[in-house]
């Protein structure tokens, strides 16, 4: 399918129950390409039926963030694990908590979120939304739904990851606005996000990968994963050297006063992340290698 020729006004168009028509693959090309609100408003109808043999719970792990690190790299990852029990009728980044920063949240939309993770047996079950890890309101709202979970963030370079996802954020809306870069700046201050998260879920429960040593050492970086998912540790799967969902165009050009000024800006909080994350290799981060 070619995903370029679909619009949103065409996306609107479509009869309900569209989820079940496109393959997880083509919806997520779709949700990306228009934009996660015309996606949302026209797709998530709610969760999905089960089938023979299923059963619904809490998520054993949920992915936060960040955005443009990889992440649906290792999700897939995670997924192909024989332990892993991944429904073909669910994405990876399901942004159910984005939408209730002022509206009610109860045991009613705790249950729906459950329904949303069916699995077989002890099937390893879960998510990974980017936007969890930078909007307020999430981290208490996950507490509270999923307390138990463990807690993955896949960690890169602040400054490359604000160029990748302004490189994003023009692919989706084809200009710059204030809101749009102080919103990509604002997802790379990684310490202060992270704190608030430790505020809710305890230390063990969270586990600080980066992008660059996955890159590296992919092999090494996904047995720690597993191994922090509860799962077979030696298990390697197939797809293991292959990045996926790579922006398709070129990152934001930076000139030398403006690299030099966003350095000055993130040290701080790149200093104090080395507090929380002790085995955060700057020598990999390009920008600020000469603090390592």
């Amino acid at each position: 399918m070619n995903v370029r020729r679909v619009t949103g006004k065409a996306l609107h168009r479509l009869p309900k129950g569209l989820k079940g028509i496109f393959p997880v693959k083509t919806r997520q090309r779709l949700r990306q390409r228009l934009g996660r609100g015309a996606w949302e408003m026209s797709v998530s109808e709610g969760p999905p039926e089960l089938q023979l043999g299923e059963e619904v719970g809490s998520p054993q792990f949920i992915g936060i963030g960040v955005q443009k690190a990889g992440t649906t790299w290792w999700y897939d990852l995670i997924a192909a694990h024989p332990d892993a029990y991944r429904s073909t009728r669910e994405l990876k980044e399901l942004h159910y908590f984005s939408r209730f920063a002022t509206t009610t949240f109860g045991p009613a939309e705790i249950a729906e979120y459950h329904r949303r993770f069916p699995r077989k047996g002890q099937g390893l079950t879960g998510e990974w939304t980017p936007d969890y890890f930078y909007l307020p309101w999430v981290p208490y709202l996950v507490s509270l739904a999923a307390p138990d979970a463990r807690l993955i963030v896949c960690l890169r370079d602040p400054i490359e990851r604000l160029r990748s996802g302004l490189a994003h954020s023009q692919l989706n809306f084809r200009r710059y606005a204030s809101p749009t870069i102080a919103d990509a700046m604002a997802q790379g201050f990684y310490s202060n996000l992270l704190n608030r998260w430790l505020g809710y879920f305890q230390r063990e429960q969270l586990l600080a990968l980066q992008f660059e040593r996955n890159a590296l050492e992919p092999g090494v970086q996904i047995g720690q994963t597993y191994e922090f998912l509860g799962v077979d540790a030696a298990y390697r799967p197939a797809n293991l050297g292959i990045v996926v969902d790579k922006t398709p165009i070129a990152k934001v050009q930076l000139d030398d006063d403006t690299r030099r000024r966003l350095v000055d800006i993130y040290l701080p909080d790149v200093l104090q992340l080395k507090n929380i994350v002790p085995d955060i290799d700057l020598s990999l981060w390009p920008n600020f290698s000469e603090y390592a």
